[in-house]
């Protein structure tokens, strides 16, 4: 038996503490167990307490217990860790000004996996014990409380995961804990409330989380209704009815008073409409992204590509990336990846970075390719200005651009692909993989986007969240670029919809930072390559993404080119981790503030105009040249942009 109260998506204990995440029955994976804790009774208990208050916490100590696997791992057990990498740190000692305790937990080794796993694996259904001591209206108690939870999501090895034999205690019956278990008069923070059994994960987790908004939404409906009959009552005219006699005429001012008196009670429905509408989306929206971001996932059993082009990213490299590559390969399998990785010249120590990285996946046997390429920037300025990719700038001069560069540089982390293709060795996706911070689960829900049927799968990239990054890829399912930088991004409504749905998001064309494709038009005759429009175009100050070309020169984009929210990448690691909280990724007043604003920006929308600006300049471009074509007019907008020795630059 189960035995938890939600209110308003907070579990309340048998006790002083209230579990803020995770919810019960939800399957959890990552890098570490993440438990958040309020211990101030939301905001009933002064913190901190002092020795002599009458209500009080002594001390919490947490464990992760299942009685089918036999198995008692100590989390916190009030005790400093010998090492950062065993046990939690005592958690009342936890962020010390703050009234919210996070404990995050490094799962031991024994977890790395995916899935339930076999019959004699540790993973599977547990429980998150919570021991409570504390006082209450001057009395002691010590309560136990489990949290049910399943270890079924994917979790990496990693030399920070220490021997579970190390955590392991007794485990003790539930005979046991029940008579070391004080019974509550009741819930200390909710008046009236007692403890709900439940029988099932399926009646206390998404359920109960369902309701408790549902009630929240009823209850605001209501008390906006109270206050605007309020004004009704206090404010509106009296009707015609009540103020005439019979028999005589009606008073002019009577009859604008009903008059004003209607538009008040059509204004007043309409607010009430409004508000209604907005609490309901609003609660729909909250409960859709519940339920996506706690869906069990089972990877897909692929043979990936994966290619990445790397410049001046000596920094994440270091921090983040070589470290989630080495994840991702041990978790893909060395017989199912191979890596293709070019380095472009950088000004930094990426090279080093890099051959760090190589090392490390020698030692694993990984397939691979690293090119580490000494001609900087400055070198390709400095070549002469012979062949495609060379513009006039508006001054005279003749400079390098910056898209056809790029390409260039991309399709030399494929020439691999072919070699391997005429040796037999083939794959199913290609992983484009930017200077991201990422885990090996973003890129196996990448990978299951549709359920694994598109033409191209992207993440949603993020450098100062909540601002998306890359607008110079994306594209709507309309082919407009987005509409705002934040949620919900776009005009188009089928785009719209399915970001509001947490499902995967149509589009035209997408990067932004980590990106899934099918192998085989990269194999096709001709082959699919990154490419950029014309010089001769792009001579009338136009520009276009290589990485929205691609789509468009995509023949199986007809598939369906998708960007998955419920992959979030970051340039770097607060901004992943921003996009990646404990609770929700998307607050109540973002979702109503992005929906809003949306709705007011999608009434003075003027991609149209833009559009036809371009699409002037292509129709004049093409009629000088019956050989002149672009078909990735989508892609196309209204900047010149050259290589410089740093980067790029605006002309």
């Amino acid at each position: 038996m189960v035995n938890f109260t939600i209110v308003n998506g907070q579990v309340y204990t048998p006790g002083l503490a209230i579990v803020d995440a995770p919810q019960p029955n939800t399957p959890l994976g990552g890098d570490n167990l993440q438990v958040a804790i309020d211990v101030s009774g939301n905001g009933q208990l002064p913190w901190p307490s002092t020795s002599d208050s009458s209500t009080r916490f002594h001390s919490i100590t947490l464990f992760l217990t299942s009685q089918s696997k036999s198995h008692n791992f100590t989390i916190s057990n009030g005790t400093k860790p010998a090492s950062n990498s065993s046990y939690a740190y005592p958690v009342l000692d936890l962020e010390p000004s703050s009234t919210v305790k996070h404990v995050n937990w490094i799962w031991p080794e024994c977890f790395v996996g995916d899935g339930s796993g076999s019959k004699d694996s540790a993973r599977g259904e547990y429980n998150i014990s919570m021991h409570q001591a504390f006082r209450w209206n001057d009395t002691d108690y010590y309560t136990v409380f489990d949290l049910p939870i399943s270890v079924t999501n994917s979790i990496s090895s990693s030399d920070d995961r220490i021997d579970c034999d190390l955590l392991e205690n007794k485990l003790l019956t539930a005979a046991e804990i029940d008579e070391s278990s004080d019974t509550l008069p009741g819930q200390p923070w909710v008046e009236g409330a007692s403890t709900t059994s439940s029988p099932g994960a399926a009646e206390t987790g998404i359920g109960s989380h369902f309701h408790a908004g549902f009630k929240r939404i009823v209850g605001a409906m209501f008390a906006v209704t109270a206050v605007l009959h309020l004004l009704d009552s206090s404010c509106s005219p009296c009707p015609i009815a009540c103020s005439r006699q019979p028999e005589q005429p009606i008073d002019p001012m009577t009859l604008l008073s009903a008059r004003r008196a209607l538009r008040y009670r059509l204004a007043r429905a309409l607010i009430l409409i409004l508000l209604s509408w907005s609490l309901i989306e609003l609660h729909l929206i909250q409960h859709r992204i519940y339920e996506a971001e706690n869906t069990q996932l089972t990877p897909r059993k692929e043979r990936i590509y994966i290619a990445s082009v790397n410049w001046n990213n000596e920094q994440v490299l270091r921090s983040h990336w070589n470290k989630a590559v080495l994840n991702l390969v041990s978790e893909l399998g060395a017989e199912n990846v191979f890596i293709s990785i070019y380095e472009s010249g950088s000004y930094d120590n990426t090279k080093g970075a890099l051959r760090e990285l190589d090392w490390e996946l020698d030692k694993l046997g990984i397939a691979r390719n690293v090119t580490l390429s000494s001609v900087t920037h400055q070198d390709e300025i400095a070549a002469p200005a012979r062949g495609d990719g060379w513009i006039t700038t508006p001054k005279g001069n003749r400079q390098l651009r910056r898209i056809p560069y790029l390409a260039r540089v991309r399709n030399l982390s494929l020439l691999p692909l072919q070699d391997l293709a005429r040796k037999g060795i083939f794959f199913d996706k290609i992983l484009f993989l930017n200077d991201v911070v990422f885990t090996p689960s973003d890129v196996f829900e990448l990978l299951d986007t549709n359920e694994g049927d598109y033409g191209a799968a992207c993440s949603l990239d993020f450098s100062k969240p909540p601002h998306y990054y890359d607008t110079f890829a994306l594209r709507d399912s309309i082919g407009h670029e987005a509409i705002m930088h934040t949620w919900p991004y776009f005009s188009s409504r089928v785009s719209r919809s399915a970001m509001k749905r947490i499902s995967p998001v149509p589009v035209t064309s997408c990067w932004n930072g980590m990106v899934a494709m099918p192998a085989k038009p990269f194999l096709d005759h001709p082959p699919l390559r990154f490419r950029g429009i014309p010089d001769s175009l792009a001579q009338l100050h136009l520009e276009g993404s290589e990485c929205c070309l691609i789509h468009v020169d995509n023949p199986l984009s007809e598939k369906g080119v998708y960007l998955n929210p419920l992959v979030r990448v970051g340039y770097n690691g607060a901004a992943y981790a921003a996009v990646h909280p404990i609770m929700s990724w998307l607050s109540a007043w973002r979702i109503v503030q992005g929906t809003w604003t949306n709705r007011v920006r999608r009434l003075g929308d003027t991609a149209w105009l833009k559009g036809e600006m371009i699409r002037r300049r292509i129709d004049r471009w093409a009629a000088l040249d019956a050989k002149h074509q672009e078909d990735g007019q989508i892609c196309i907008i209204d900047e010149m942009q050259i290589l410089h020795r740093y980067g790029w630059i605006h002309v």
